[in-house]
């Protein structure tokens, strides 16, 4: 079965708003779990729960609990590179997260954080059907709420391409339960000073509002 994590941009999707939805309890707090046909889906924000608080633990355990053998990771970025020009969507094929959180908090267990390549196939092709499309590009997670510094934007530059609040931290969990894993962005901003842009909290929730369609669009492509 699939599991989907998505943020803020399909909070209006009336597709999610009709789905079937249960509380699944984990020891690490109660997760809603939206169903539609065989795909799970999990509004990772809960709401309006900030970037620095959101349970990822609860998350991906409710997806496990409830049969997820695969995740989808959807998330808006903000651009590093003036190359990659928003808007567009971005499948990841590694990432940087520099305080990754964990399950083996009292045990030791070594485990390799891995993206896999079949769903990164399967995200870029239906990606590239709603708009343009990069791939195989490289995500930091910095802890967020507030946007960076331009001078964190400047060395986070140097080592990835995107810049984003979330999908890292839920990678890194789901390939701690063998879970399989692909993301994919939809690059709404620049990052700040990037080409010369200032990111303003308005101007990208805007962006986000008017990209919703198109993410609609990939995220029905994906339902299995």
């Amino acid at each position: 079965m699939r599991g989907i994590i998505v943020g803020t941009s399909l909070y209006c999707s009336e597709l999610l708003k009709q789905a079937k939805e249960e509380l699944v309890e984990t020891e690490f707090g109660k997760v809603p779990v939206k169903k539609i046909d065989n795909t799970l889906v999990i509004f990772r924000h809960h709401g309006s729960r900030p970037p620095h608080r959101v349970n990822h633990a609860a998350n991906i355990s409710a997806l496990k609990a409830s049969g997820a053998t695969e995740l989808i990771l959807f998330a808006s970025a903000g651009s590093l590179k003036p190359e990659i020009r928003p808007p567009c969507f971005a499948v990841v094929g590694d990432y940087i997260h520099l305080d990754p959180p964990t399950f083996f908090s009292s045990k030791i267990s070594h485990k390799t954080p891995l993206v896999d390549p079949n769903l990164s196939k399967e995200l870029f092709e239906a990606a590239s059907k709603h708009g343009k499309t990069y791939k195989n590009l490289t995500y930091w997670q910095a802890k967020g709420p507030r946007f960076e510094t331009k001078a964190e934007i400047r060395m986070m530059a140097k080592f990835a391409d995107l810049v984003g609040m979330n999908i890292a931290s839920e990678a890194t969990l789901a390939s701690e339960l063998d879970i399989p894993v692909g993301l994919i962005c939809t690059v709404d901003n620049y990052g700040n000073g990037v080409g010369g842009a200032t990111v303003d909290q308005k101007d990208f929730y805007k962006a986000v509002k008017a990209n919703t369609k198109k993410v609609e669009a990939v995220f029905k492509e994906l339902l299995k």
